[in-house]
């Protein structure tokens, strides 16, 4: 952050054309969010309460500021600043962090840098997220973004062509991407590197006033994703694979279509050869039933350890190798009220998640949201397994 601030006093005072100008300060949002939620628990747990120490519920209090200080033309330093305060069934917690505090420059009207923590969205899948490198989890469940430090590089040939350059924590992982318009029709190629080298593509077109398609693709060498394993009889572990040669592929193909003003559905299929197959699956079942069995899970041994990294290797709507999403939103359902209702639903065994939000629009500033996720299916299917039903709740002010 002191180099960020150094790097900004410096070039206050430089500019290109050997010209000062003056600097503009501005707070562009403040929020205030108050939330309470009833927290993920895995299904063991409602007979088993002790297999693992989990929130079941907290109350959050944030605040957000955003602060821009600019320079006419060519640069400016945006920060997004975030205090926040946990209560939880366990632990209470702080935390005070810059979300996002980068420095932007432009030398020229075709040529731009960001330096420093930020939000970036690449890609064009909603509910999944391929080529973008910069959220851990889906966009859709997850209400907490993971940042890093990039170094992002952009320059805009003509209004239809783009390329663009970042690298992540100053690390070894980066991506590429050349951007290019063509009428109604945008695609994106990509090369980058996040722990495994791959290349990406994706695409979106407006086919019409009411329907637009897209698609986000990824092939990688190499894979490192955890997968249960049964090395003896009756013990069960977690390995990563270890064949680094092979190309695994992942692929999103869905539409939006807004029949009417305030109306819009999205869905969308999603594939993935990283997510665990019915053999793997299946030694998942047996070894969580083995870890629970005769309360094993409670002794300090590889029950409990397996138990654990069962939940540490689990990615929503990844888990397995094929999806589907739907979502339909009404905005002004009744005065002031959307409505929206969301699907997450397992191809391979059946599950689905399922999530109705309806948000409150109380005054210009304050807004209420709630909402509900409730998991459908055996209790031995993924979303099952992974998850009771519970809710959400938020009060946001905005000044």
């Amino acid at each position: 952050m002191r180099v960020l601030i150094l790097i900004f006093i410096f070039l206050t005072f430089t500019s290109f054309e050997k010209e000062l100008y003056p600097l503009d300060f501005s707070f562009d949002q403040q929020e205030l969010y108050l939330g309470y939620r009833q927290s993920k628990v895995n299904a063991n747990s409602k007979s088993n309460p002790n297999i693992l120490d989990l929130e079941k519920y907290y109350f959050d209090l944030r605040h957000y500021t955003e602060f821009k200080v600019s320079q006419e033309r060519y640069m400016s330093l945006n920060s997004k600043f975030k205090s926040k305060f946990l209560i939880s069934n366990l632990n209470p917690s702080s935390e005070f962090d810059f979300e996002e505090l980068y420095v932007s420059l432009s030398p020229t009207d075709r040529f731009f840098i960001d330096v420093g923590r930020k939000n970036m969205r690449w890609g064009t899948g909603y509910a999944w997220g391929l080529i973008e490198k910069f959220n851990d989890e889906t966009r859709v469940i997850n209400e907490d973004n993971q940042f890093k430090n990039i170094f992002l590089v952009q320059f805009f040939q003509d209004s239809s062509t783009a390329y663009s350059f970042v690298n992540f924590n100053s690390n070894s992982n980066y991506a590429l991407k050349y951007h290019q318009t063509l009428n109604n029709f945008d695609y994106d190629v990509y090369v980058f590197n996040n722990g495994k080298p791959g290349v990406g593509l994706d695409f979106s077109s407006i086919v019409s006033d009411a329907l637009e398609i897209h698609f986000e693709g990824t092939l990688q060498k190499g894979c490192l994703t955890y997968y249960p394993t049964n090395p003896t009889q009756n013990i069960f572990l977690w390995e990563q694979y270890k064949n680094n040669s092979s190309i695994y592929g992942q692929f999103i193909l869905g539409g939006q279509y807004t029949p009417q003003p305030h109306v819009n559905m999205i869905i969308e299929y999603f594939h993935t050869s990283l997510g665990l197959n019915s053999e793997d699956y299946k030694l998942l079942e047996l070894g969580l039933n083995e870890s629970i069995k005769d309360n094993k899970y409670q002794q300090n041994s590889v029950w409990r350890q397996f138990l654990f990294e069962g939940h540490t290797h689990y990615q929503f709507a990844a888990y397995r190798q094929n999806y589907l999403f739907f979502r339909v939103k009404k905005e002004e359902l009744i005065n002031n009220i959307n409505l929206a209702i969301a699907l997450y639903h397992s191809l391979d065994e059946g599950s689905s998640m399922v999530f109705p939000t309806i948000e409150y629009q109380i005054s210009d500033n304050l807004i209420g949201r709630g909402k509900i996720f409730i998991p459908i299916g055996g209790s031995e299917t993924e979303f099952k397994r992974f998850y009771d039903v519970y809710g959400l709740m938020t009060l946001s002010y905005v000044f």
